[in-house]
């Protein structure tokens, strides 16, 4: 199952054991909260097109 990490952290430092813990893609919400919704949402569209197509 996918799993995406939304946050408010910077990513480098937290990439890696994150990756390590099943994370499958990663959204820094960082200061433009309605832009990164959008990223948030493809990635999302993404991040599941992709279970689906593995997945049947």
């Amino acid at each position: 199952m996918p799993v995406i990490l939304l946050t408010g952290r910077e990513l480098e430092p937290i990439a890696k054991e994150a990756s390590e813990n099943g994370i499958t893609e990663f959204v820094y919400k960082g200061d433009h909260a309605a832009a990164e919704m959008d990223v948030l949402a493809n990635r999302i569209n993404v991040v599941v097109d992709a279970y689906v197509n593995t997945s049947a």
